[in-house]
């Protein structure tokens, strides 16, 4: 495993909880809730599969395999669609969040572009 996130299930939350634009309600695509099989599906489609490293506190930590192993992506139970995460993100590191799903990767790794394009799909279909 990279280390790319820690959780921190007791650590103070940073999170995007409540950081809405103007003209956003909770019906945004990013109150979804996606299950693991979704965002493995997802990520497989633009040629990053995902394999489970391990579960914490109902939470599902998955990262890319072979090659891909720049990202990881954590799943929450979908009653946690809103809220704080407790979550560390490495120096250089990307924190996107939607809905019950936080993607980390590094914005100048070779897979960068096609992470940018799955957390595309899964916020907009």
């Amino acid at each position: 495993m990279s280390g790319l996130v820690l959780i921190g299930m007791a650590a103070t939350a940073t999170g995007c909880a409540g950081k809405h634009s103007a003209g956003t309600t909770p019906t945004t695509p990013e109150a979804r809730s996606y299950s693991v099989a979704d965002v493995k599906r997802t990520f497989a489609a633009q040629g990053l599969p995902l394999m489970t490293v391990g579960q914490e506190g109902g939470v599902v930590v998955l990262m890319g395999s072979g090659d891909t192993g720049d990202f990881s992506v954590l799943v929450w139970p979908p009653m946690q669609v809103f809220g704080p995460l407790g979550v560390v993100v490495q120096l250089h590191q990307r924190l996107v969040r939607i809905g019950n799903i936080a993607v980390t990767y590094a914005p100048a790794s070779a897979s960068a572009i096609r992470v940018r394009a799955a957390i595309f799909r899964l916020r907009y279909g």
